[in-house]
Order: structure tokens, then C-alpha cells, then sequence
């Protein structure tokens, strides 16, 4: 029984892993299943042709590709996407530089969600695919990627009766190709043993040239690289379209063609005067230690475009000779014609072309047109345009520039550009341009920046520590004695990692005006000269000959000393920018410091007519006549105002009671007072009327007082 119990207990654990095994799969499925929906399930309609994801799917490099074959550049297709999970409203075609949607999507028939989507450019555009956007609700979506392989069968083929070549002739055929845009052209001649070509567009036709080098029945067969695939292979994609073989008759022309072992002799002094070796081929007609003309006309009185001296026979069925070059020449202009004396011998072509010469040098920046200059700057982002002659045999390197890149669409005889990028710590003033190694004595001038900068990098301290210039919102109010004002520099400020500003020109003014604001000392100090840091890397390439990065004490350099300044005197220091060193406007900025106080003091002699009651009498008195009171006297300043007075003094003094009442039974008395007073807020006032209150004592009646009441003022 135990037995048995166990064997159930087993039976029922491989059931259990069983369904968890079986389950798990099928979640594995479903996820899987819900990642590739839209690729399980597009059609594309091209043309009249039909692809789907299941019949024209094929895997290359690890990546699942849907192929279709176009017909045009700008094919329509209409896509469909065929699900009964999906409709309009949760999934979204996400835009592309490659192609446009053109028409509004659509759930049709509750079967399949259609749109049309136009290409801009299929040949020439890389890593197609469409992308879209499947919800799974209304927030959470993910995003699907279909990867594209347009394919074009593309194909070249040449038609022609003409199967007659002449050799060294150029001779030019049409070529007819479906889709031209697919195909990989250059401009350069493919040199062959039998026979050199190229395969180039002109006008919008497609042309092949082809020059013989040597005579009897020639088969002919090229190959062209293409952007697309014209078919696809189970490991790799086939991008080479082939123009099916053709035999030509390759004969001799009325004169014989003679070759020279250089195709391109450029045109300077050495090659005009002296002359350079070449090598022509061997012919029984040609004579040893003669010179022939070369001319660009078969008749006589043709310009002479180069001589040539034979000098000996060589083993290789060559003859070495000496050419004079004396005008340009292209192949396209036509033949060139050796003749003995007026009479032509022979037919050669070869190119005569202008020696390579930058005649102009422009610049173009970031937002700035071209300009006409050799100007650069460190650090700087810039395409440089050189023009002039022979440019397409140059190759142009630039001192210390690494980061080189030339622009293929802009090249041609008399134009080439180069998007660069100036080194930060390049150690030249002149970046020299080189051609094969060779110094065109043509260069970038660098010049160090000169831009303002905020100043920032200026600090002031004149007794709360050292701040800078940028940092000073208003005026300073200060109340100890402003022992002097140090201008002080930080120059690590001025540059940074991917800014320069160069050498700082700095004008300094210092105005100082005392508290009824007279002038009382306008001194300019030297031209400041800040040279960046250290930190820049920039730093040792700077000429810090005229550099002043030093600490200046304004009390060296004023005759009105800041320790000697009365209250409220204001400093006004200006740093400006100096405008001569600079193209554009310099900044300016202003630091003022004022010498605040709180307290003021003084002697104030006022003409009181008062209300006393004397201790002893214990009445009020009214006197006719008026006192006189000097006292000594404090006045009190309004916080953070300047020179703007407290409407009241305090103050001690002597007060002649009835000093000016000159009634017979008046008494009079001179007494001891501390007084307090309430004056009208009006400035610089030395006449006024105002309200007195205190107490004191009399010295004749020996007996303590009060008083109050208005008087007359007069502050000296």
C-alpha cells in the first residue's frame, strides 16, 4: 500500500510539471506572437505586384528583412496590415525622413488597416523600415519595426551597330539602363590591358568611353556597383549589374597611335623649359635624336602644344624622350598630332594640365556667409573653400589639422571644400596647405580670440573682501573708514573648454565727489592687460609681453586718498571694454562705494520761544521774548538712504532763558539743558523752525526745569 501511495504521489508531481511546463509555453508563444504582429501580417501592394511577410521574408546577417521590388525612385505602395487584433485606432505609422504617408489610414472591412506611404528616394536612402506604434490600451504601447530591402533588377545594356574601334581613339556609345539612379558611377577611367573606359552620366544620358590600346578582336564586359541589391542570395546580396560581353574590332588609324607612359603632364617652368623624361612606343618610322611638334591640327600652321626629343630606344619597346610642354590640353579638345616639320607622322592624347594653384581662400562659419578670408580661430568648427586651378589631381593636407573631412559633392577642377575642426592647442600661427607634401605657400592665418567677456574676472575690495565686477548691483554703502580699494584678477575666468575670449583690454576711470557731490579727484589709470590663466589652452600661446596681471592699490595711484574722505564722499570706479580692440561693442560696467554714517554731529545755536515750569514755582511760564539755546547736538541718518537725515536731534547744551525778552519784571536765568528737538526732513537747510522739548537745570534760581515750544534755528 505504501507503495502504491508513493507511486500516485509521483504520477501526480509529473502532472503538475507538466502543466506548468505547458503553460509557460504558451505565455512564451503568445508574447511572442504579440512582439511580431505587424510582421506576421503586412502585404505590400507595389504596382501590380503583390509581398507579403510570409512568402518574401528572408533573413540576412541575423536581421528579418521583407523584400519587394520597385520600380521608381518615388514608388507609391499601399501597405496593409491584416489582423483582427488590430484597427485605425491602435496602431500609428510613426514619420520618416524616407517617405511620406499620403493618404488618411483606414480599418477596412474589419479585416486589415490600409494607408499609402510615397518614397522620396528608395535607391539612394539606407536602413529603410517602417516603425509603428501598436496600443495596447490607450496609454501603454510598444513599438514594432519592419525592416525594408527594396530590390530593383536593375540592368545595362549597349545596342550598337558601330563594332569598329580605331586605336587610341576615343570613342563614346550610349548605354540603356531602367534605373539609372541605382547604379554606383565614377568619374574615373578604369585602366585596362585591351582597353580603358568609363561609364558616366551627361546631360541625363548614360555613356560609356572607351580608348583601345591595342589592335585585333577585343571583348569588352563591365561591371557597375549599385546601391540596391538587383537580387538576393541565401548569404549574400548581389549589388554588381553587368553589361553583357561585346566584341569589337580594334584597328590601326591612317597614322599610328603612339602612347606616352604619363597620361597627365602638368604645366609649370620645369615642364616648359627643361622638360621632363617620358617614354612613347617604339615605331619603325620614328627617328632617333630628332624633335617633332605636337600639334593640336592635322593641316600645317597649327599652335604648338609641345615638342618631344627622342633621345634612344629602350628594351621595352619604348623610346625615352624629352617633352616640352608649352599649352593646355584635355583629351575632349581632340587629338594631338606629331609631325616632322608641318607634316603629320603621328596621333598620341594626353592631358597638359595647369599647374595646381590656390588663388582664393573663403571661410564659412555657423551662421555667417562665405567671406573671403584665411582667418581661423582655435577650437573652431569651419569649412574652408579653396579655389583656383588643377584641383582635380591635388590632394590637399593641412598643418596639424587631424580632424580633415572633404566634401565629395563639392569638387571639381577649380573648387574643393573641407569641413575641419582647429585644434584648441594648436602651437602655429600659420596652418601651411600642402599638396603631396608639397608647401603651395598658401596657409590659415590663426589668431588668437578677442572677444569681451562679462567681467567677472575683475574683483574690487575696498574692506568687505574681494568681489567681482559682475556681482556689484548698485551703489555701496559703507560706514568704517574705507582704508583703500584693490583691483584684483582672476584669470582662469576668462577661458574655458569650449570658449575663448583671449587677452582682456580693460579702460579703468576712477571719479571721487565729496557729500554735496564737488568733484574731488577724476583719475584714468593704465590700460589693464589680463591675459587668460593657466587653466586655458590657450595659456602658453598667448604673448603676455604687454600682460598686467597684477594687483593695483587705488591709493598708489589717487592723490585723494580714501582713508582721508569725509562722510558721504562716493567713489565711482567704471571698467570699461576698450573699444579699439575690439570689432564689436565692449561692455561697461560701474562700482560705486559711499561712505555712510549713522550719526552726525554738531553745534546747533537756536532762538527758542518757550513754555518753562520751574520746580521750585511749580507754573507754567509763558515768555514773551525769546531764549537762546547753543547746543551740542546729535543728528540721526536714515537706514540704507544716503544723507538723508532723521526728523529729530538730541542734544546738550546752554540755554540764556529770556535772553531776548526785555519786559521789566521779566526774570532771566541761564541754565544747563539737554534738549531734543523736531526739525522739517528739507536738505542742506540752515534756517528752519523747530519744535523743542527738554529739561535742565537753572543756575541763578538753582532749581531743575521743563520745557517746550517752537524756535528759530540757525546750524552752522
Amino acid at each position: 500500500m505504501a507503495l502504491n501511495s508513493k507511486t500516485r504521489v509521483e504520477k501526480a508531481n509529473l502532472k503538475g510539471y507538466v502543466l506548468v511546463i505547458s503553460m509557460l509555453f504558451v505565455f512564451f508563444n503568445l508574447f511572442a506572437m504579440k512582439g511580431e504582429q505587424i510582421q506576421k501580417n503586412i502585404v505590400f501592394n507595389v504596382d501590380t505586384n503583390s509581398y507579403n511577410s510570409v512568402s518574401n521574408s528572408f533573413f540576412f546577417k541575423g536581421e528579418r528583412y521583407l523584400w519587394f521590388e520597385f520600380n521608381k525612385t518615388d514608388e507609391d505602395i499601399e501597405i496593409r496590415v491584416l489582423s483582427d487584433k488590430l484597427n485605425a485606432k491602435n496602431i500609428i505609422l510613426m514619420p520618416s525622413a524616407e517617405f511620406s504617408q499620403i493618404d488618411s489610414p483606414a480599418f477596412l472591412n474589419n479585416e486589415y488597416y490600409s494607408f499609402h506611404i510615397r518614397f522620396r528616394n528608395i535607391a539612394r536612402s539606407n536602413f529603410l523600415s517602417l516603425r509603428f506604434k501598436v496600443y495596447e490600451d490607450s496609454v501603454n504601447y510598444q513599438i514594432e519595426e519592419v525592416k525594408l530591402m527594396p530590390v530593383n533588377k536593375t540592368y545595362v545594356n549597349l545596342y550598337t551597330n558601330d563594332y569598329d574601334l580605331f586605336i587610341g581613339e576615343e570613342k563614346i556609345f550610349e548605354l540603356q539602363c531602367n534605373m539609372p539612379e541605382n547604379l554606383r558611377l565614377s568619374e574615373e577611367w578604369v585602366i585596362t590591358p585591351e582597353m580603358d573606359y568609363k561609364i558616366y552620366k551627361k546631360n541625363n544620358q548614360l555613356l560609356l568611353s572607351i580608348v583601345p590600346k591595342s589592335l585585333g578582336k577585343k571583348n569588352f564586359s563591365a561591371t557597375i556597383p549599385t546601391f540596391k541589391p538587383i537580387d538576393l542570395g541565401i548569404k549574400s546580396l548581389n549589388y554588381e549589374c553587368v553589361i553583357k560581353p561585346i566584341t569589337f574590332t580594334v584597328k590601326s588609324g591612317r597614322l599610328a597611335f603612339l602612347n606616352l607612359d604619363q597620361k597627365e603632364i602638368t604645366f609649370n617652368d620645369l615642364s616648359r623649359k627643361e622638360g621632363i623624361e617620358v617614354q612613347i612606343d617604339k615605331n619603325r618610322d620614328m627617328q632617333i635624336g630628332k624633335t617633332y611638334r605636337i600639334e593640336e591640327q592635322e593641316t600645317p600652321g597649327g599652335a604648338l602644344i609641345a615638342e618631344i626629343y627622342t633621345r634612344q630606344l629602350l628594351n621595352n619597346d619604348k623610346i625615352l624622350c624629352r617633352l616640352r610642354v608649352y599649352n593646355l590640353h584635355k583629351p575632349s579638345d581632340g587629338y594631338l598630332y606629331i609631325k616632322d616639320g608641318d607634316i603629320a607622322k603621328f596621333i598620341t592624347n594626353f592631358i597638359i594640365s595647369p599647374q595646381t594653384s590656390i588663388q582664393k581662400i573663403s571661410v564659412l562659419k555657423n551662421g555667417v556667409d562665405w567671406n573671403e578670408s584665411n582667418i581661423v580661430f582655435p577650437g573652431e568648427d569651419i569649412t574652408i573653400r579653396l579655389e583656383g586651378i588643377g584641383f582635380h589631381k591635388a590632394k590637399f593636407l593641412f598643418e596639424e589639422i587631424k580632424d580633415l573631412r572633404q566634401d565629395t559633392v563639392v569638387k571639381t577642377d577649380n573648387a574643393v571644400e573641407y569641413r575641419l575642426k582647429i585644434p584648441a592647442d594648436i602651437s602655429k600661427k600659420k596652418i601651411f596647405i600642402y599638396n603631396d607634401n608639397e608647401n603651395t605657400g598658401r596657409f590659415l592665418q590663426v589668431k588668437e580670440y578677442q572677444e569681451p567677456r562679462r567681467m567677472d574676472f575683475i574683483l574690487v575690495d575696498y574692506g568687505n573682501g574681494p568681489k567681482a565686477v559682475e556681482q556689484y548691483a548698485g551703489p555701496e554703502l559703507y560706514e568704517k573708514t574705507i582704508k583703500n580699494i584693490i583691483i584684483s584678477f582672476d584669470p582662469d575666468k576668462i577661458d574655458s573648454i569650449n570658449k575663448f575670449y583671449g587677452k582682456q583690454y580693460v579702460d579703468i576711470s576712477v571719479k571721487i565727489t565729496g557729500s554735496k557731490n564737488e568733484l574731488l579727484e577724476l583719475t584714468t589709470l593704465p590700460q589693464m592687460v589680463i591675459c587668460p590663466g593657466p587653466k586655458s589652452a590657450r595659456n602658453i600661446y598667448y604673448d603676455k609681453r604687454d600682460a598686467t596681471n597684477d594687483v593695483y592699490s587705488l591709493n598708489t595711484l589717487l592723490g585723494q586718498k580714501t582713508y582721508d574722505l569725509d562722510e558721504w564722499a562716493k567713489i565711482k570706479i567704471t571698467f570699461r571694454h576698450s573699444k579699439e580692440k575690439y570689432n564689436s561693442p565692449g561692455l561697461e560696467r560701474n562700482v560705486e562705494i559711499i561712505l555712510q554714517r549713522k550719526i552726525k554731529f554738531d553745534i546747533d545755536v537756536s532762538f527758542p520761544s518757550l513754555l518753562t515750569k520751574v520746580v521750585k514755582d511749580n507754573n507754567w511760564q509763558n515768555g514773551l521774548g525769546v531764549s537762546m539755546a547753543m547746543i551740542a547736538q546729535f543728528s540721526f541718518y536714515q537706514k540704507d538712504k544716503i544723507a538723508r537725515l532723521m526728523p529729530y536731534k538730541v542734544g546738550v547744551g546752554f540755554l540764556a532763558l529770556n535772553a531776548f525778552n526785555f519786559s521789566e519784571n521779566i526774570t532771566r536765568d541761564l541754565g544747563i539743558v539737554i534738549l531734543g528737538s523736531v526739525y522739517p526732513t528739507r536738505r542742506d537747510t540752515k534756517f528752519s523752525f523747530p519744535l523743542y522739548a527738554g529739561g535742565g537745570y537753572l543756575l541763578n534760581r538753582k532749581s531743575w526745569f521743563w520745557l517746550f515750544g517752537p524756535g528759530i534755528r540757525v546750524s552752522f
